[in-house]
């Protein structure tokens, strides 16, 4: 039996592990077993975590009042492993890169917060998770220096993977937004991959109208720009292509 564990309760019955720890107790069992007193009326499931296992879920359906329910046995695979090194395109490591998620594949979310952050590389750019259970990942590698990129991986239970990022420095985009022959200030451009893997990002002009992207991952996006109007009714520009490599700058101005 496993003697030290943790029993971590989210309210409905999930089909996947939660990336995210949810709310729990830590339990010391000799025997592993266990018992909660305070579960909520209703469904439920249980993730269950100890350290070295892959993390296990339990549904727990129809709990009642003042009756007990028996979820029996429950088995723990070996944890995933996933290791790798951060670089610069010219071979040097990269310190303080986060390693993050943004969509999981593996069935529980179609996407999540990018702020959902789980290893930071070291002074030799190396890197460490050993908390997901098993399944495809669609992760980021961000570091404020450089371009965030994406990283796919599938994850074994008892097996490690290894996988090693390179980061480039981005390219840019920048240009002016005119209204009426005038530079407009509080104007929005956004830049959506075409992808959808990194997200969309978006920025405002300033009071001489003028908007810049840095740090913008290699590939091929969507840019449209947005005029706010007296009446409410923004004026919006057409849908234009741009397709960015990990180097230089690409000018696009607006006339509204």
């Amino acid at each position: 039996p496993i003697n030290r564990f943790r029993v971590g309760r989210v309210a409905g019955l999930l089909d996947t592990v939660p990336l995210s720890q949810p709310t729990g107790l830590t339990i010391a069992s000799d025997t592993g077993t266990f018992e909660l007193n305070d579960m909520e009326i209703g469904d439920s499931t249980l993730v269950i975590t100890a350290e070295g296992f892959a993390p296990a879920i339990v549904h727990v359906a129809n709990v009642q009042e003042n009756r007990t329910t028996n979820i029996g046995t429950v088995s723990l695979k070996p944890a995933t492993l996933l290791t790798g090194r951060v670089t610069t395109a010219e071979g040097a490591p990269v310190s303080g890169a986060v390693i993050s998620y943004g969509t999981a594949y593996y069935g529980l979310l179609n996407s999540v917060s990018s702020q959902n952050s789980f290893a930071r590389s070291d002074s030799d750019g190396r890197y460490k998770i050993d908390s997901f259970p098993e399944g495809l990942y669609e992760l980021s590698v961000g570091h404020s220096d450089y371009a965030r990129t994406p990283l796919s991986v599938r994850l074994i239970s008892g097996q490690t993977t290894e996988a090693d990022v390179t980061l480039y420095g981005g390219g840019a985009l920048e240009g002016i937004i005119y209204a009426g022959g005038v530079a407009q200030a509080g104007g929005i451009v956004l830049l959506v991959p075409v992808d959808g893997n990194l997200g969309s990002q978006q920025v405002q002009t300033d009071s001489n109208g003028h908007y810049e992207f840095t740090r913008v991952p290699a590939g091929e996006y969507t840019v449209r720009a947005y005029v706010p109007s007296v009446d409410g009714e923004p004026s919006i520009s057409e849908e234009y292509r741009v397709v960015f490599d990990n180097f230089g700058t690409q000018i696009i101005d607006w006339t509204f």
